[in-house]
């Protein structure tokens, strides 16, 4: 599935130029995954390396789109919820989870500072849009910008993809 969505992804025209135009979405995937891969090997291991690496790569993605601390939040509450599985699975103390907890510690206070230094902007944003009323017209109008080369069919994958998810 994956190589099948990438080469989609490379032959596309639209998501090319959305990528190479965009507000940085191509650094925000690099960056996302080294964030994955840094919260499972921390979730796996403790490491320091693994934290320093979750911590830049997490502060690096703010920097590129602040909304990504969306995508922080999830990575975090993964990190803790697979962190507790596997101590109620082993039946042993979770008391190894420190090194998670400090690296989601150190990057909570970094991006917090972030946004507290940025906030008169994104109060001034919020103003600015503030006529903006979302609908759900709207995010079909983004579905279908980035189905444009293959049309709405190709959310049939994303579909088949959901209920494989869900069984």
């Amino acid at each position: 599935a994956s190589l099948i969505a990438s080469s989609m992804l490379a032959i596309s025209n639209q998501h090319l130029s959305y990528s190479q135009q965009g507000r940085g979405y191509a650094l925000t995937v690099f960056l996302a995954l080294a964030l994955i891969l840094a919260s499972v090997n921390l979730v796996r291991k403790k490491k320091v390396a693994w934290g320093t690496l979750l911590v830049c790569s997490g502060a690096a993605m703010v920097l590129a789109l602040p909304s990504n601390a969306f995508f922080l939040v999830a990575c975090g509450v993964y990190c803790f919820v697979e962190k507790w599985r596997n101590c109620r699975d082993d039946n042993r103390s979770c008391l190894d989870s420190y090194s998670i907890l400090f690296a989601f510690l150190i990057l909570f206070l970094l991006v917090t500072a972030y946004f507290h230094i940025i906030y008169p902007g994104i109060d001034a944003g919020r103003k600015n849009y503030a006529f903006v009323t979302v609908r759900a017209s709207l995010f079909l109008d983004v579905a279908s910008f980035l189905a444009l080369q293959w049309n709405l069919w190709l959310y049939v994958f994303v579909e088949l993809g959901l209920y494989e998810l869900k069984n």
